[in-house]
Order: C-alpha cells, then structure tokens, then sequence
C-alpha cells in the first residue's frame, strides 16, 4: 500500500507522532505527494531561497504526481457526489484533486483534515489519518 500526503500532515511533521509515521513510510519508499500539496507547502516559504530549499527536499523525496484532466474530472464528478448530500462546500478545490488523484492512483490519501474523512464517505476514497484522532498533539 502506498500513501499520498496531504499537507496537513506535511505541516505537523515537525511534530513527533507525526515525524515518526511519515519518517517510516518514507524510508520505505511508500510515499507520494501530488503537485497542488507541493504548491501549498510553497505557500509557507519565508524567501526565494527557502522556497527553493522546501520544494527540492519534497521533490527529491518522494514522487510527485501530477494532475491530468482524468483526475480533474474525478474532482469535479466528487463535487457533485458531495452536492447530492448538501456537503460539497467542505472540501474546497485542491482537497477534492487530492482525493481525485489518490483515487486515480489507488493510493491512500495520508492527512489530519476532516474533509476528506467526508469526501470519503461519498466516495471510493481511502484515507488515513496521520496519527489518530486520540492521539497526543505534541
């Protein structure tokens, strides 16, 4: 099995729960990140240099996989799904490629972020969260 990370997760690696989980399933090589995470963890960068620096240690550790017009469709086809339950507010755009995109790719979609815990009770996702709701934050 093999996992795609979502950037919550990404964002409390520093934590040690977390740091323990994702250091594992990289070192196993059983780690993925699609491009729009990568652009959100861009998102955070204090200067061109960081930028630089932060985008390279995720592109050299994993596989990145990129979006394609087959996984947009799914987007769009799981925003409806969410719409027939009133739900499709939730997840925004980039939540609902990255769901898209860990279907397409039968990968477990790895993060702290209750909306895709939604999307996929509507859908054929399979999602996991870093470390379980009960476990210590720090």
């Amino acid at each position: 099995m093999s996992f795609l990370l979502d950037e919550s997760a990404h964002a409390r690696w520093h934590q040690p729960v977390v740091a323990a989980r994702l250091n594992e399933l990289l070192r196993a090589d059983l780690l993925a990140i699609a491009r729009p995470s990568v652009l959100e963890i861009g998102l955070s960068a204090r200067s061109p240099q960081d930028h630089r620096d932060v985008i390279a240690d995720i592109t050299e550790a994993m596989t990145v996989i990129e979006l394609s017009g087959g996984i947009s469709a799914r987007a769009q086809d799981l925003q409806e799904r969410l719409t027939h339950r009133g739900w499709h507010r939730a997840p925004g755009p980039v939540d609902l490629l990255l769901a898209a995109t860990a279907i397409e790719h039968e990968l477990t979609l790895l993060h702290l972020d209750e909306d895709f815990e939604l999307i996929a009770r509507a859908s054929s996702l399979q999602q996991e969260r870093v470390v379980p709701r009960d476990a210590p934050a720090a």
